[in-house]
């Protein structure tokens, strides 16, 4: 049996040394590219979205529904060079701005 989604548990593939990073996230990025499966990959790490993902959706606090979601404007097999661009810093930028305008958003909320 292949599900049509697969979901995948954060790794922690931040918590690797560089290599060991870069190597896990290239095995992500091939068995996507085996399987053509969707795969629901949870992660906190912005860089690390930016590396695996073909889109970054930002949720809000509780409940968690969708804040904004992002595109990242580059094909996996590419995503490598990708991560040492501008426009990939200037993606990671906006996914964190985000996040930020986000938790302000909660802690007003919280307030009142």
């Amino acid at each position: 049996l292949h599900p049509r989604v697969r979901r995948q548990r954060q790794m922690c593939i931040r918590d690797r040394d560089a290599q060991l990073r870069e190597q896990m996230q290239a095995l992500l990025r091939g068995l996507w590219a085996q399987l053509g499966q969707t795969i629901l990959f949870v992660t906190h790490d912005i860089a690390e979205a930016a590396a695996v993902a073909h889109r970054i959706i930002v949720l809000t606090a509780r409940p968690g529904r969708v804040q904004q979601e992002f595109t990242v404007p580059c094909p996996l097999a590419e995503r490598a060079a990708f991560m040492q661009t501008p426009e990939c810093l200037r993606l990671r930028r906006q996914v964190q701005a985000a996040l930020f305008d986000g938790a302000q958003r909660a802690a007003q909320t919280e307030k009142e």
